[in-house]
């Protein structure tokens, strides 16, 4: 088992937190927050894909895609103890508790 906890100004942060709580927090987050960075003029309004939005869309769908990439390790590539493991690798023997 890997040991996934650092410290930060006297502060124990378990890698469980921080990949199942604060980056996803931090991304939608960013999701909610980047449609009112956009600088676009009002003649992009109401169009898809206008050329002088194309940035703002590329990065929210990057956002979008991490997101999904996350859900998709997190429920389907986790192991016993939180260890990462590949569809066809098997999984250890648990130790049996008498």
């Amino acid at each position: 088992m890997t040991d996934t906890t650092f410290t930060i100004g006297g502060f124990t942060i378990n890698g469980a937190l921080l990949g199942g709580i604060i980056l996803p927090a931090l991304l939608v987050i960013g999701l909610v927050i980047w449609p009112y960075l956009d600088k676009a003029s009002v003649n992009s309004v109401g169009v898809w894909w206008a050329k002088e939005r194309r940035r703002q869309n590329l990065i929210f769908l990057m956002i979008v895609l991490v997101i999904l990439l996350l859900t998709i390790i997190g429920t389907f590539l986790r192991g016993p103890y939180w260890d990462f493991y590949w569809p066809w690798q098997s999984w250890p023997d648990a130790p049996r508790k008498f």
